[in-house]
């Protein structure tokens, strides 16, 4: 049960968020060691590129299956390396110009705060289409 946490259960679009939320919060950690401690506005800069590739998901999935009316496997993949390299490309370029600590605690504590929404949400799912994989369950409770 606790790994369900971290990891997808089922294929609801948030299970495709959470899935992009924990690899991003791990590198962050391994940045933050390595040169985050010394790099003015990180957390600031992490937050938007975090809220930047996950609306890109949710944008991205809704639009083509609004589109087609399907799901394309090949594009859910394609969506999280795009997801991924929009957040690299926002990055590189917002490090050289953010340059504020001033709201640098509040960002963490937000991207702290999604990962608890991430967990608490996958026991406890709002039932709203976000939530619902397609084949109408929500969350770890399959019934």
């Amino acid at each position: 049960m606790v790994v369900a946490a971290f990891s997808g259960v089922n294929e609801s679009t948030f299970e495709h968020l959470k899935l992009f939320y924990w690899p991003f919060v791990i590198y962050t950690i391994y940045e933050w060691l390595k040169y985050g401690k010394d790099m003015c506005g990180f957390f600031s800069v992490k937050l938007k590129s975090l809220l930047l590739s996950l609306a890109f998901i949710v944008v991205f999935f809704y639009t083509y299956r609004g589109i087609l009316g399907f799901n394309i496997d090949f594009l859910n993949i394609a969506d999280f390396f795009i997801a991924a390299a929009i957040s690299r490309f926002y990055e590189m370029a917002a490090s050289r110009r953010n340059c504020s600590n001033r709201c640098d605690k509040l960002s963490l504590l937000a991207i702290v705060l999604i990962g608890v929404m991430f967990v608490l949400f996958t026991y406890l799912p709002p039932r709203i289409a976000l939530f619902m994989d397609p084949k109408g369950f929500y969350g770890i409770n399959t019934f």
